[in-house]
């Protein structure tokens, strides 16, 4: 089984925001796939949807934890189902790629993302899948926070649009045992 988490904000207020930047690919990945609709399941505090695609047993996660806590459910979720590290696929954004740039990357270091550090730390591993989108730095030396909690622009988001299927083709290939 593979778990496929992606790492953001809860709530209507953060949807649009440059964190949440795989927040409607992730649900595209359950509609493309016909997975069920994301259910919330307290016990986790995530929302899942679980099904099977390119004959893999999937568990779609979305924690309803922000960013920096976004472990807890990720982890529930894999100890519950005992799905080694080498099987997580995490989807995030990244500041220090240009927007709507698509990344893969297996392993390495955190790169002072506080919720991959958590995550290395609880896994007591750095072996896990990492899809990343660029969702560039701030043009001025200003608060990166505010940045990443920012609205996209009208042009980011066109570029955004354009560029979320990529994953699924970067998920096949890790399917594939190609990443």
């Amino acid at each position: 089984m593979y778990t496929i988490a992606w790492l953001g904000n809860p709530g209507a207020s953060y949807t649009q925001t440059r964190h949440n930047a795989w927040f409607l690919a992730i649900e595209r990945l359950q509609e493309l796939w016909g997975f069920p609709k994301f259910s919330f399941e307290k016990k986790w505090n995530a929302e899942i949807s679980r099904g099977v695609a390119y004959e893999q047993d999937i568990l779609l996660v979305k924690p309803m934890t922000f960013m920096n806590r976004s472990w807890g459910p990720l982890s529930l979720t894999t100890n519950f189902y005992k799905i080694p590290p080498e099987q997580i696929i995490v989807l995030h954004d990244e500041i220090d790629l240009p927007n709507s740039k698509i990344k893969y990357k297996m392993g390495g270091w955190h790169a002072w993302h506080n919720w991959l550090r958590d995550i290395i730390a609880k896994l007591w591993s750095k072996d896990f899948h990492r899809i990343r989108i660029g969702v560039d730095r701030p043009n001025e030396q200003g608060d990166v926070t505010q940045h990443v909690l920012g609205k996209f622009t009208a042009q980011e988001k066109i570029q955004i649009n354009n560029e979320k299927d990529k994953i699924i083709d970067l998920i096949q290939e890790v399917f594939n045992g190609e990443k």
